[in-house]
């Protein structure tokens, strides 16, 4: 008999502190399974939970794309302005992290890349707990995404623009757009728009 053939691979050893961190991570993973069947945690996502009843849904779309930042934005962020009726069946949302759909207890969440450079126009919402996408910075975001091969931003429901919205800001916003087709796209989109009084702060773009 070949001995060495009887021999098994030693496995790499664990130092004290390794061996205690994965001892700590079953210990806490099985507590929180015990308290989701309880009832008192809700599971996000791998490794991520939240107490039942304590978050708002829109704080979960940041949580499922940690590190990466997120702000609700779309269709969600539209809806929450009063701009449009048709309650989103979907939590919208923009991100560093890559374009992802994911379904939680708490509600599905459609979420979609932009580059650094177009991350902003949010402010924090009512609860503190999530940003959410001013209304220009709603409708800008909608029609960047119109030409996405998803299709989610081709029909726009009915919009009533609030009567205080600032189309200068829209204009400087739709300028932060790198690509000039798309940036010539978005421009036509919101020229199309009910109630714009504005239209030559597009002419200079």
């Amino acid at each position: 008999m070949d001995r060495r053939c009887s021999k098994s691979t030693p496995s790499p050893r664990l130092t004290a502190a390794q061996a205690i961190a994965r001892r700590l991570a079953r210990a806490c993973a099985r507590n929180c399974r015990k308290l989701r069947e309880a009832g008192l945690l809700v599971k996000l996502a791998r490794g991520r939970w939240a107490i039942q009843g304590r978050i708002d849904p829109f704080a979960v779309a940041e949580h499922l794309t940690t590190p990466f930042p997120t702000y609700i934005s779309l269709q969600s962020a539209l809806y929450q302005h009063g701009m449009i009726s048709q309650i989103p069946s979907v939590v919208y949302a923009v991100s560093l992290a890559r374009t992802q759909r994911r379904q939680t207890p708490l509600g599905t969440y459609s979420i979609h890349h932009v580059e650094p450079s177009f991350f902003f126009g949010y402010e924090l919402n009512e609860t503190g707990q999530a940003k959410i996408a001013i209304p220009e910075k709603a409708i800008v975001d909608y029609f960047y995404f119109r030409p996405a091969r998803t299709r989610l931003f081709v029909h726009l429901p009915e919009i009533e623009v609030p009567t205080k919205f600032d189309w200068k800001l829209v204009s400087r916003m739709t300028r932060e757009i790198q690509s000039r087709s798309r940036r010539a796209l978005v421009e036509q989109a919101l020229l199309s728009l009910p109630k714009i009084r504005e239209r030559s702060v597009f002419q200079k773009s």
